[in-house]
């Protein structure tokens, strides 16, 4: 049983799979902001000729 005193409200139950999604959320969070923040080098091609972009894009529509 739960005493609960006027002031104080009870806390909800402690469920561990949010506890890990919040968790795993930051360190993504944080693993990509410094793999964004860490790449200052500076980007370069080894092609000379102009190299016409293709994109080919494959949908299903089920």
């Amino acid at each position: 049983m739960i005493h609960v005193d006027a002031a104080m409200k009870p806390l909800p139950p402690c469920r561990p799979g949010r506890l890990l999604h919040t968790v795993s959320t930051f360190l993504l969070a944080t693993a990509a902001a410094a793999v964004s923040i860490g790449s200052q080098q500076q980007a370069y091609c080894t092609e000379s000729g102009s190299v016409p972009n293709i994109v080919l894009i494959l949908a299903d529509d089920k």
